[in-house]
């Protein structure tokens, strides 16, 4: 029951080191994914994708969502989804702690929760000034 708002990424990140997060993933209520072993996911906007998107996949990108897997025990090339796009990841085996950028507050995941990822109808003002 918890709302993030990331203006650079969410992320779903094994609790534990020394142990792998399971999950799957659905994109549009199709299962791209049924088990992806590793350190996690992260979601990023296209602000946000020059940052840690960008330390696991070695690229940036301008619209739409990114998709990295941070630390896949399996080959799991990062895509980036239109805005649009209902994206859901179920935890198969935990524990993870799910998160956005620059923010105090997570929440912890065990088998069976999920995380559903979308564009947020707030708009970011950002002010520079010189």
């Amino acid at each position: 029951g918890k709302v993030f708002v990331g203006l650079n990424d969410i992320v779903l990140h094994n609790e534990n080191p020394r142990c792998g997060v399971r999950y799957s993933i659905e994109v549009d209520g199709n299962v791209l994914r049924e088990e992806i072993i590793g350190d996690g996911i992260v979601f990023a906007t296209p602000l946000g994708s020059t940052g840690y998107y960008r330390s696991i996949t070695d690229s940036s990108f301008e619209i739409g969502i990114g998709v990295a897997f941070n630390n896949s025990t399996e080959q799991s090339d990062h895509m980036v989804l239109k805005e649009d796009r209902a994206i859901r990841v179920k935890i198969i085996r935990g524990p993870a702690i799910c998160y956005a950028d620059n923010q105090e507050q997570s929440v912890k995941l065990v088998e069976g929760d999920f995380v559903e990822v979308k564009k947020s109808q707030q708009i970011a003002k950002i002010i520079l000034v010189i």
